[in-house]
């Protein structure tokens, strides 16, 4: 979905897969909303993020993928329209994160593609992006458009590749010159040297991490008596600030923003494993018409029908979650978003209560839409996180009952999945402008 880092966080991040080699973030535009300010929860989010990436034992290469929006500056290289003023795009305050830890590459559109697109007024020239064929408006680009920052990408990588195969074989050549090999060895210290899987298992104290970036340069290292170390020239080590949780990391970029477990994110055949049974009424279905593409849900067309989901809920998990995101400071409250399908024919109404490990204030959700269009739609709301001794478990209940009431000729109701965590994901909430907030 066009939605940005805190989602992101939560819903596509756990399915990167645990060996990958490259990771590009890509958030140039979805969360051009929050550029106007730097410290924000999406921009949190959008470094713990990074945090995880850059910290995982196989080290992998990441880009900062910066999409570029020609309606979103008016068509200026360095503008936001909704305040005129300069260095407010999104990727301004990305680029800032990015230069603290380092090793983080960053591929700006707007930089690569600007004086081309603004030197063609020409509709038709194929780099004009106010209009087709660069873009289907002047926010999503087209096929081509996308053709552009893929060559813009595989660009990148293949100079870089070349160039590390020439970097190395100056070193080759150098030490099958006469006494080269002080030559050799010398080109051969400012080659990257990928981390070595085995000395990483055997060794979780030296795990390599995401601290080769900020002034202190090389890989961070534990310290005797706390901390963390960088080597330095003749055996020398040099005393660096780095993160207490994640080994060899450098402190967040914003204070305490460390990686926090607590998460839920279930959205169409992951929604199966939060339903408990029986669930009276409801159906899992794919609605789809394409044998390619599928629109999983529970779906529901009776008043009465219920489906409960088991929300994943422990209290500790919860306040250290919030300690990570609210400077150290422990609140029960867990944002939730309950998605489901809105559209023109036949919709019901369903009534959403929760109970056991959590409690929530009970709200109503009204599937039908006016407008005649069929969409995946968010109720907002807020759930607390009772303590053990209170409920003796850790899943809230979220039970959701369809109505008897209607403002359609039906009562379909589907459910197509949930999300919740300690931070609201404030970019869906403000892009959809719809759901209920409880008090």
């Amino acid at each position: 979905p066009a939605s940005g880092p805190a989602y992101a966080e939560r819903c596509m991040l756990p399915k990167v897969p645990e060996g990958a080699g490259l990771v590009l973030m890509d958030f140039g535009v979805n969360d051009y909303l929050e550029g106007r300010v730097l410290s924000h929860p999406e921009r949190h989010a959008y470094e713990r993020m990074m945090r995880y990436t850059l910290s995982r034992p196989h080290r992998p290469a990441l880009i900062m993928f910066e999409a570029f929006s020609w309606g979103q500056t008016l068509g200026e290289f360095y503008l936001d329209p909704l305040d005129k003023k300069v260095g407010s795009m999104a990727q301004d305050k990305h680029r800032l994160i990015a230069e603290y830890y380092g090793e983080v590459q960053v591929l700006s559109v707007r930089a690569a593609l600007y004086h081309l697109m603004a030197a063609n007024n020409d509709t038709s020239h194929l780099i004009h992006i106010g209009a087709w064929p660069g873009q289907d408006d002047q926010l999503h680009v087209s096929l081509l458009g996308h053709r552009w920052y893929a060559d813009l990408i595989i660009s990148y990588l293949r100079d870089v590749t070349v160039g590390l195969l020439g970097r190395y074989m100056a070193v080759e050549a150098a030490r099958a010159a006469p006494g080269g090999e002080a030559a050799a060895q010398l080109l051969l210290a400012r080659l990257p040297t990928p981390p070595d899987a085995a000395d990483v298992s055997a060794n979780a104290d030296a795990a390599y991490g995401g601290g080769s970036g900020g002034a202190a340069g090389g890989v961070l290292l534990p310290a005797e008596g706390g901390g963390c170390q960088v080597q330095g020239r003749r055996g020398a080590a040099f005393p660096v600030a780095c993160s207490d949780q994640l080994p060899g990391m450098l402190p967040p970029f914003f204070a305490d923003n460390e990686v926090h477990p607590f998460g839920v994110c279930a959205v169409e055949e992951d929604l199966q494993g939060l339903v408990a049974l029986p669930h009276p009424g409801f159906e899992w279905i794919d609605e789809s018409q394409d044998s390619e593409y599928h629109k999983w849900g529970y779906v529901a067309r009776e008043p009465g029908s219920v489906l409960t989901l088991s929300v994943p809920m422990a209290r500790d998990a919860v306040d250290s979650a919030h300690a990570s995101v609210h400077n150290g400071r422990t609140k029960s409250t867990v944002f939730g978003y309950l998605i489901y399908l809105q559209s023109y024919h036949g919709m019901g109404e369903a009534n959403v209560t929760c109970d056991a490990a959590c409690s929530c204030k009970p709200f109503s959700i009204d599937a039908h839409n006016k407008a005649h269009v069929s969409i995946p739609q968010l109720a907002m709301f807020q759930m607390w996180a009772q303590s053990r001794e209170y409920h003796g478990e850790d899943v809230c209940q979220l039970r959701i009952t369809v109505l008897p009431t209607t403002n359609s000729d039906g009562h379909k109701f589907k459910v197509i999945g949930l999300t919740a965590s300690a931070q609201d994901i404030w970019h869906i909430g403000n892009t959809f402008k719809i759901g209920i907030h409880a008090r």
